[in-house]
């Protein structure tokens, strides 16, 4: 298990996510500061502190793609970004979340290095593996198991930490509980 350098990786990801959210959160501070309320379709005449609010909103709702994006490269390197892209955008539109970014993350990672290492092409292929064949075979592979098998408890598991949270706010005692517990 410590082969796997799962922490190295998560760390590894974590390190591009934090300046994106302090910066896509600072931008909703800001612009809810100065009354600025999320807005379905930015035009011209979009106040300035509706912009901010929208961007930054819109911005903090990619993370399961950065999260994705960053340990799949951490893992694979290069040949991981596209595929970890293509299923951090699936978890964004899916629902899966955080968590779901996660998991796509380490699977894409770790199925593209193994690919690398076990696919034998032909010399004159060699250049378009990591660019063109992995990233395909890597989304078709990790794409089809998020969206029938995996994707499933975790939809599962984030709609029932979504009501439990959801529930506490009728019952302050149960969210002093909770807050004992995480403290």
């Amino acid at each position: 298990m410590k082969n796997l350098q799962a922490k190295k990786h998560m760390m590894t990801s974590i390190a591009y996510l934090i300046p994106f959210v302090a910066s896509s959160g600072m931008l909703m501070v800001i612009g809810n500061i100065f009354g600025g309320t999320s807005v379905e379709a930015l035009n011209a005449s979009t106040s300035l502190p509706d912009l901010l609010t929208t961007l930054g909103g819109t911005a903090l709702g990619f993370i399961p793609i950065i999260i994705s994006t960053g340990i799949a490269y951490s893992i694979a390197d290069k040949a991981g970004i596209a595929p970890g892209v293509i299923l951090g955008l699936l978890c964004k539109v899916d629902g899966y979340g955080f968590l779901g970014g996660l998991v796509s993350g380490f699977l894409v990672g770790y199925l593209t290095k193994w690919l690398l290492k076990v696919i034998k092409v032909p010399k004159w292929v060699q250049g378009l593996l990591p660019q063109l064949i992995l990233p395909l075979l890597v989304a078709l592979i990790v794409g089809t198991a998020m969206q029938y098998v995996i994707g499933v408890p975790i939809t599962w598991l984030t709609n029932t930490i979504t009501n439990m949270l959801m529930s506490m706010q009728n019952n302050p005692g149960a969210a002093v509980m909770f807050g004992l517990v995480v403290g």
